[in-house]
């Protein structure tokens, strides 16, 4: 059996019950630990250990009989990619892969979730550097009053998007619209704008049935009408297919450039896998 560090751990778990934080370590020293952080380690893995038997049964017997070197990684890896974490325990119970493997793919791991993180942060600016300009632009085109947008707007009932307007319209009585805006791209090629436009142009479309208008945000006056042309070219058809019912709004709002965060090539492809991964 391979649980003696279990029992190790759980003693010292208890050990800390009630202690001051200046009287931890030395209560781990005086009960034989080299030192606290080794504890620290043990008790973590002792929790996480503790967590899959209350949640993942399956993984939990993968492990019951590990080492505590490979508990003790995986619940690294659990903290930041939980899923992850049970695939490869599993794994390791049916190839009992070595601890250099296990220690490598823990950090390909975290290097892929970094790499995202970073991704999402890069969006989340730039959401934030275009949200003055497209609200000055609303203000200006539409009618009634426009609330804050809410950035990244997700709902169990509804797609993500990039902003989510309130629009106050009066027309005789105060009704409340809805207005979705979505970035294109941000591109660093660009070609892809046009590449690209007809994926942005439908996924409008098809937000429309969730927001009551829909506006794509472009960079420069030649891509927003490159976009409007072939919005154009849809409402007409739609009007031909919706006599009696709700036309579609959807349009363009050119923000300038350099308001707009661009990217390399290679977070291009990045974002894009993100709004994949969330529609």
């Amino acid at each position: 059996m391979a649980s003696d560090w279990i029992e190790s751990a759980r003693a010292a778990q208890q050990l800390l019950v009630g202690k001051r934080h200046g009287e931890l370590e030395r209560s781990l020293l005086d009960a034989g630990w080299k030192d606290a952080n080794s504890a620290r380690r043990a008790i973590a893995a002792l929790q996480y250990i503790d967590h899959l038997k209350q949640n993942e049964a399956g993984v939990y017997d993968a492990l019951r009989d590990a080492p505590f070197s490979i508990v003790e990684m995986l619940a690294r890896w659990n903290a930041f990619d939980p899923e992850g974490a049970s695939k490869q325990a599993v794994e390791w119970a049916g190839a009992k892969y070595s601890v250099r493997t296990i220690a490598k793919a823990l950090s390909n791991a975290r290097e892929r979730d970094s790499e995202a993180t970073t991704k999402e942060d890069t969006a989340a600016r730039t959401r934030e550097s275009v949200k003055a300009p497209l609200m000055a632009k609303l203000r200006n085109m539409l009618p009634g009053s426009l609330s804050e947008p809410a950035l990244n707007f997700k709902a169990t009932a509804s797609p993500p998007v990039d902003y989510r307007f309130e629009w106050f319209v009066d027309d005789g009585e105060v009704k409340i619209r809805t207005i979705a805006a979505l970035i294109v791209g941000p591109y660093q090629n660009t070609a892809l704008y046009s590449k690209r436009r007809h994926d942005w142009i439908l996924k409008a479309f098809g937000l429309n049935w969730f927001f009551d208008r829909v506006l794509l945000v472009v960079p420069k006056l030649d891509l927003g009408e490159q976009y409007s042309s072939w919005i154009r070219v849809c409402n007409s058809r739609a009007a031909n297919l919706t006599a009696n019912l709700r036309r579609p709004e959807v349009g363009v709002v050119v923000i300038p450039e350099a308001a707009i965060q661009r990217f390399t090539a290679e977070e291009d492809e990045a974002i894009a896998q993100l709004r994949t991964d969330q529609a």
